[in-house]
């Protein structure tokens, strides 16, 4: 006798991101049992917790501070500067007679110097500055597009758990149904049983 065994297929990044948002779905399903969620709300909810899009909101909005960092390169820079020196000299020696005393000039004296500079700096053309500019404006190509997919992804991804997990409890309810109906109809047969209406195979049989 021969026996055969299968193996599992190993899930796709697609299943794990299917079942992320199925339990997630489920669990705002069961939270809120009291009142009932429409899509939107749901996606808004899977919107503020998938890792997924969360990342490419992340490189999406890095993308945008990119492009005016990029477009400062091309702005004027100003720099400004001022400086202060102040000399002390002692004359001991003079040429210069004082006409009160007739004598030189002697003593301590004091010069200060004050300096300002104000320098303006606009560059013409540098290339790595263009082609920094030109990257950045890629980069948010880019994640505007990968951020738009992501968005579409979880849209597709959300609405299949909604779906299923609708499903799910439509089934899960003609379950509860059928069962109640089963044991009514146990119940009445089980009483026209006792009142000798049937016999107990009928019981049985229901």
């Amino acid at each position: 006798m021969r026996r055969f065994f299968l193996r599992p297929s190993r899930p796709s990044q697609h299943d794990f991101r299917y079942r992320s948002v199925l339990v997630g779905l489920g669990l705002a399903f069961i939270a809120s049992a009291a009142h009932s969620e429409s899509l939107m709300d749901v996606y808004n909810l899977a919107a503020g917790n998938d890792p997924v899009i969360q990342r490419a909101a992340a490189d999406h909005a890095a993308a945008l501070e990119a492009l005016p960092q990029s477009r400062a390169n091309f702005l004027p820079s100003i720099d400004f500067k001022a400086s202060r020196t102040e000399n002390n000299q002692d004359v001991t020696k003079s040429n210069f007679i004082n006409p009160i005393t007739n004598l030189p000039n002697t003593g301590t004296s004091s010069f200060r110097n004050t300096d300002y500079s104000l320098n303006l700096k606009l560059p013409l053309y540098r290339r790595d500055n263009y082609v920094a500019r030109r990257l950045a404006k890629h980069s948010v190509t880019r994640a505007e597009a990968e951020y738009e997919t992501a968005q579409q992804d979880l849209q597709l991804r959300v609405a299949e758990a909604y779906f299923d997990i609708l499903a799910r409890r439509d089934d899960l309810e003609f379950a509860r149904a059928e069962k109640l109906a089963i044991k009514r109809q146990l119940e009445q047969t089980q009483q026209r049983f006792d009142v000798g209406l049937v016999a107990i195979t009928d019981v049985h049989e229901s």
